[in-house]
């Protein structure tokens, strides 16, 4: 078993001219070819041995194949001692996948035949050199067409500005340039609403040191997704290298946008439109206020301001004023662009001070006059552009004097109730003074006229501020009491001659003579005496 004879047959024969016999041939056992002698294939149930041309069919092991996938036979061929199969190996074997640090193996770990392409898989955080291998046959042997391996992609530095990302990266064991054509983008995620049109930008790449991918003309306070990308230099195919999401900083807000249009203001209130996010948080608005007054060189205050960013609106202080308002934004990177708004606010009734009051020595009941006092008022609400003196010989005013246009100076043809006795400018009364009421004299085109006997007389300082084409009016009623001041009610005083004086001396004689009869104890001291409605008379 193993063997076989070197001739199948042998026969005797008579040597020649002897009587001795022999074989023709002398035979040998010739080894034969053993199933064993073949590696790397898997034992079957084929013979275990093959004679000189037999053949074997061959089947691999695992990780091996055929040298000649067309032929999957050997043969045995009887040359010398021993015998030999045709082809001696017929198996060889597979690809296996490459040893490489960080590479994932494909397939299970299993090997690739002739031809086959293994897809190079990389740990996370590497990219492989080649995105394939093919193993090829050189000889009687595979190889893989290329040496692989998986490069940590690493990012050194990424500087983040307003507008600009600047991200450079680095590739172990290789420069990334030698194996991609690298393209780096930045995309706007726009779900915050602050998109400007353009929501991608493609970066500029270049090389130093590692690989620049500098991304500019970016939104501020913007959220970037931003993607390097590389195209294999010898392969079609494309790789995302690294990704990450970056906020560029934020910067100073755009200028604000008035709401308020108007160059003069009623109601003292400035207005202007919320500003956006989009250039940074708004934190607030600082408002530089800056006021002045045409018609009084003297005034001038300035006013720093910070509000909230909910609030939009601002009202000033003062009426009859020039203003000019910067309104400045700001976030955490500082203040934007100014807005300067220049207006003037309308001037407001002029406020007379509590010094209208009317005394007994105020009246001189001979003369038929009464002294007035007059004082400057403040330009506080508006400049003073002439006081009037009005009186009225109604003992109980219902309507409202002050603010009647048709008010004329006294006219002795008309049977006048109420008349503008005297009126003097503004800018003529600059410290205290007493005006006589009823001196009979002509000043700034009024007449003075005497006051008459035996009627009752209300009297009305009225105090006209004009400035801008605008016109108010104040009123202050000369009353009895200290201190007070009224609009409309108030109280009045009645100038008697001579006689009615008289007469009036006797009738209280009588009364104080008719108060001791009844033991009232009781006399008359004041010479200032208010009726029900509080008009005062006077009595001498």
């Amino acid at each position: 078993m193993g063997y076989q004879p070197s001739d199948s047959t042998m026969l005797c024969r008579q040597r020649d001219q002897t009587t001795q016999s022999a074989w023709n041939v002398t035979p040998t056992c010739i080894q034969k070819c053993e199933k064993s002698q073949v590696g790397n294939i898997i034992a079957g149930y084929q013979k275990e041995y093959y004679g000189d041309g037999e053949r074997m069919l061959v089947n691999c092991s695992e990780g091996y194949e055929m040298l000649d996938r067309s032929n999957p036979y050997i043969e045995c061929v009887i040359q010398a001692f021993p015998n030999i199969w045709q082809p001696a190996v017929p198996c060889i074997e597979k690809c296996k996948p490459p040893s490489v640090e960080n590479l994932v193996a494909p397939n299970n770990g299993l090997s690739y035949g002739t031809g086959e392409l293994m897809s190079v898989i990389c740990a996370t955080g590497h990219q492989p050199s080649h995105p394939w291998i093919q193993c090829i046959r050189e000889g009687s042997q595979n190889v893989w067409t290329e040496d692989v391996s998986c490069l940590k992609i690493k990012e050194e530095k990424l500087t983040v500005s307003a507008d600009r990302i600047t991200l450079m990266l680095t590739c172990s064991n290789s420069s990334c340039d030698e194996i991609w054509d690298i393209s780096a983008t930045a995309r706007q995620d726009s779900s915050g609403g602050c998109s400007h049109g353009r929501q991608s930008t493609r970066c500029i790449v270049s090389y130093n040191k590692g690989t620049v991918s500098d991304c500019t003309a970016l939104q501020p306070s913007s959220q970037y997704y931003l993607t390097v990308h590389g195209r294999y230099k010898y392969f079609s195919q494309r790789v995302v290298l690294y990704s990450a999401r970056a906020r560029t900083h934020e910067t100073v807000p755009d200028r604000p946008e008035m709401e308020t249009k108007e160059v003069k203001i009623k109601n003292k209130t400035i207005k202007w439109k919320k500003l956006s996010d989009c250039n940074g948080v708004i934190q607030g608005y600082q408002l530089n206020i800056t006021s002045w007054r045409d018609y009084n060189k003297t005034f001038q205050e300035g006013e720093y301001v910070t509000v909230n960013s909910s609030i939009t609106e601002y009202t000033v202080k003062r009426p009859g004023t020039n203003y000019t308002v910067t309104i400045q934004g700001f976030t955490s990177a500082g203040p934007g662009r100014p807005l300067t708004y220049s207006f003037t606010t309308v001037i407001s009734e002029p406020v007379i001070p509590s010094f209208i009051i009317l005394k007994e020595s105020n009246i001189n009941a001979t003369e038929k006059m009464v002294v007035l006092p007059l004082h400057p008022v403040p330009d506080i609400h508006g400049p003073i552009s002439e006081y009037q003196i009005i009186v009225s010989r109604k003992r109980s005013m219902s309507e409202d004097i002050c603010q009647r246009e048709d008010l004329v100076p006294f006219n002795s043809s008309l049977d006048q109730d109420v008349y503008i006795t005297a009126a003097l400018p503004g800018h003529n009364l600059t410290s205290p003074e007493e005006f006589v009421l009823g001196d009979g004299t002509y000043q700034h085109g009024y007449y003075n006229a005497p006051l008459r006997a035996g009627h009752n007389y209300t009297a009305f300082l009225r105090v006209i501020s004009i400035w801008d084409q605008d016109r108010t009016y104040s009123c202050a009623l000369y009353g009895a009491s200290p201190g007070a001041v009224q609009m409309k009610e108030g109280s009045s005083f009645t100038v008697f001659n001579g006689i009615q004086v008289a007469q009036i001396v006797i009738m209280l004689l009588g009364v104080m003579v008719v108060s001791l009869l009844f033991k009232s104890g009781t006399s008359q001291s004041s010479t200032l005496d208010s009726d029900e409605h509080g008009h005062t008379s006077l009595f001498s």
